[in-house]
């Protein structure tokens, strides 16, 4: 039997090509039938096609096309990438309600490769859940978690299935970050719906060795297969793992998402200007760097030096590691905190006071009683008693394995406290700073993702 020549393939490699694809109803090939006698209202030709189950012989294909209905055969998108890829290995899943178009398959894949050697055909089969997206994207996961997907080239089928299956396919490649390539194949009439997945029966040997005879000596496909990586799909996934990675305060994980894909950002100088941002902030948190912002606002100066601009900078990035759930490091950086606020109270108030000169180590214990003794501690108590309260966990993270008990609610206090008592002690401060400032990194969020919003890719 002659079979018409593949097309041009679209791609070539020398790695083992894989096609894994789902079979719908109109798959492997798809019949109706076309009066050519009688044309619609709108001037269209009649059209049908004969139902999903319904029995389909040489004889009644010869008695339509005695009453004068034209045959016309397509090939399914399964097959239609296989006569333009030729795949080494073909992973076929099957619905229950679609076994019984195996044999089918099987044969036109054989008739696409008369001659030449046939591809491994691997065999699945899916009892529910085809109507399920979680379901399949499971199945389809499991499926290329048994392949060895570094030495192979594979290709999926995004056409074909359900829409359930279709959208697994599709969206599996960039969540699990497969790099695999989609196929998608148009309707026999170049529609963008894929009218191939109608319905369309199956059939014995004879009917459909007919069908393909036929469709080998008078079809002509101008149909194109897209293949994709499916870019602005991944493109979308990316921006929303970003904007999501900026809302949780995780900068160096948005700067890694944003190095590796700078088209995430259409506008170039936008790119750079978020690297910056981010690089920025990352650096407060991996060498408690003081943002660039605070340290250029001369307005921050305090008594002529920086010690405010640190302060500012360091309840910030308390207040963040708090928002992030770092437990850990915002009870041991809490009271170290508090330590250095009240040690530069008691060196400005008492520059003559041996104790701090001589003890370099003092403790938050020790300058509260220094500040009682001068009758100042009660300006500071209500904050640094939020301190005191979570001091215990403290000790037990600092010098111990224990597991820490201390609740969100205790933590989130602890931070209230610490701005309490920022403001208390920097009270000749202009309150405008602290309005501007104090909200530092959501202001700087809504910056980054505003840079996403004006990417056509982003919703």
């Amino acid at each position: 039997m002659k079979w018409a020549k593949p097309v041009l393939r679209l791609w070539r490699s020398n790695k083992m090509k894989t096609l894994i694809t789902f079979i719908s109803q109109y798959d492997p090939i798809g019949v109706e039938f076309v009066d050519t006698k009688q044309d619609n209202v709108d001037g269209r030709q009649k059209r049908f096609r004969p139902e999903f189950g319904q029995e389909l012989t040489l004889d009644s294909v010869e008695n339509y096309e005695k009453d004068g209905y034209g045959l016309k055969i397509s090939d399914g998108a399964a097959l239609f990438i296989i006569k333009n890829e030729l795949p080494d290995k073909i992973i076929v899943i099957y619905s229950d309600e679609m076994k019984v178009k195996q044999e089918n398959f099987e044969a036109a894949v054989k008739a696409v490769y008369d001659g030449k050697k046939v591809p491994e055909i691997q065999n699945k089969y899916v009892k529910e859940g085809v109507h399920e997206f979680d379901t399949m994207y499971k199945f389809v996961e499991e499926i290329l978690d048994e392949e060895d997907m570094s030495h192979g080239d594979y290709i999926l089928n995004v056409t074909s299935g359900t829409p359930q299956c279709q959208a697994a396919m599709y969206a599996i490649n960039f969540v699990k970050d497969y790099n695999t390539r989609l196929a998608r194949v148009n309707s026999p009439r170049s529609e963008k719906t894929n009218q191939s997945n109608q319905g369309a029966p199956w059939f014995e040997t004879d009917t459909f060795k007919y069908f393909l005879e036929k469709q080998a000596l008078d079809s002509k496909d101008n149909r194109q297969l897209g293949i994709e990586k499916g870019e602005k799909f991944k493109n979308n996934l990316l921006q929303r793992t970003y904007k999501d990675f900026i809302l949780k305060y995780e900068y160096k994980a948005a700067l890694d998402i944003l190095k590796a894909n700078p088209d995430i950002i259409s506008n170039k100088q936008d790119q750079e200007n978020s690297k910056h941002i981010l690089e920025n902030m990352i650096s407060v948190f991996q060498k408690q760097r003081v943002l660039e912002e605070l340290a250029a606002d001369a307005k921050l100066k305090y008594n002529d030096t920086d010690e405010f601009q640190k302060v500012l900078n360091y309840y910030l990035m308390i207040d963040i590691l708090n928002r992030r759930g770092q437990v850990t490091d915002v009870l041991v950086k809490a009271k170290s905190f508090a330590e250095f606020i009240l040690k530069s109270v008691i060196e400005r108030r008492h520059p003559d006071l041996k104790v701090i000169k001589k003890i370099k180590k003092i403790n938050i214990f020790d300058m509260i009683k220094i500040l009682n003794h001068y009758h100042e501690y009660s300006e500071f108590e209500t904050p640094i008693s939020k301190v005191q309260d979570v001091n215990p966990q403290r000790n037990q993270v600092a010098h111990g394995l224990a597991e820490i008990s201390v609740e969100q609610e205790e933590l989130d206090e602890l931070v209230k406290g610490l701005k309490e008592l920022v403001i208390a002690v920097y009270s000749d401060i202009d309150a405008s700073l602290y309005q501007k400032y104090l909200n530092y990194y959501d202001i700087k969020n809504r910056e980054l993702i505003s840079c996403i919003k004006q990417t056509p890719n982003l919703p």
